[in-house]
């Protein structure tokens, strides 16, 4: 489960683009991936999903990013 915050800047007259982003959200289950993934086959009245007890253990995710176009 991730939050993403973006900010786009441009200069028409250099035709310049500079492009940031931060991300920040969650791995494991806090990002209640088996709880959607069991409500759609619940849905679609299909099997139910195996694997989770495999689940990546809660790891915090941060991401920042900055991207420049000429």
């Amino acid at each position: 489960m991730m939050l993403k915050s973006f900010s786009i800047a441009t200069n028409t007259v250099y035709k310049m683009c500079i492009a940031s982003s931060f991300n920040f959200g969650v791995l494991g289950s806090l990002a209640i991936g088996y709880e959607i993934q069991s409500g759609i086959h619940v849905a679609i009245n299909g099997t139910e999903p195996a694997g989770w007890k495999h689940q990546i253990e809660n790891t915090p995710v941060i991401n920042y990013e900055v991207g420049f176009e000429k």
